[in-house]
């Protein structure tokens, strides 16, 4: 029997408590069977951010305040330290380490261009054809109805 691939571990930035698309997008990758979510920032207002991670079974060592707590990996990977034990993270390199970091998002790889651009966007309109959950079927409900 062929070995299952491993489920792409996935971090949130946005979509907690009363936010609709976030759990639209959870929704989709539940669907897909290959992400665990297992962090997010799920609001700028840190009591919500981390009350709804808790919802969402996160763990609370991965439920983050903001996404500048989130990307403190790639501040991680430039700090400097001099010999007086100041710490020093130069702009450009850690712009740099941002950009470089890749994601595996919902429609696919997310990279930053060089002006910090992070998804191409594509607007489209859809249509829920019934508000029962237990009919969700991407491209049958909702329907795409533009473009």
């Amino acid at each position: 029997m062929p070995e299952q691939p491993r489920h792409i571990r996935l971090g949130m930035v946005g979509g907690g408590q009363g936010a609709f698309i976030g759990a639209v997008h959870r929704i989709a990758a539940r669907l897909d069977d290959r992400y665990d979510l297992v962090a997010g920032a799920l609001s700028s207002d840190p009591v919500r951010a981390h009350a709804s991670a808790a919802e969402l079974h996160i763990a609370p060592d991965r439920s983050y305040a903001s996404f500048d707590a989130m990307a403190i990996k790639a501040i991680t990977k430039v700090a400097k330290t001099d010999k007086e034990g100041n710490l020093y993270v130069g702009r450009k390199a850690l712009r740099d380490a941002v950009f470089a970091e890749k994601f595996d998002g919902l429609s696919g790889p997310i990279a930053c261009d060089a002006y910090g651009q992070c998804a191409k966007f594509k607007p489209a309109v859809y249509e829920f054809v019934s508000d029962d959950p237990k009919t969700f079927s991407m491209g049958k409900n909702p329907k795409k109805v533009w473009p």
